[in-house]
């Protein structure tokens, strides 16, 4: 076998652990991708729940607020 058929299988050899590498950073990373996004999911929801909160109290307080003025309004 001469110098360049070894230089080659070396290099071919190479070429494929890097590819290898390559592969493995890429499924880290989208992971991490997957992660971040059910990240996102949790708070979009976590934060919808806020709101709705926030909205049932902005309706109990408007219910409270007509009930006075109309006690206001049958008194005069």
């Amino acid at each position: 076998m001469n110098e360049t058929t070894v230089n080659k299988i070396i290099r071919k050899k190479v070429i494929w652990a890097e590819i290898k590498a390559k592969e493995q950073e890429y499924m880290r990373i989208q992971n991490q991708i997957n992660e971040l996004e059910q990240f996102q999911r949790d708070i979009s929801f976590e934060v919808q729940k806020k709101i709705n909160e926030s909205q049932e109290i902005a309706e109990w307080l408007d219910s409270r607020e007509y009930e006075a003025l109309k006690r206001e309004n049958n008194s005069k």
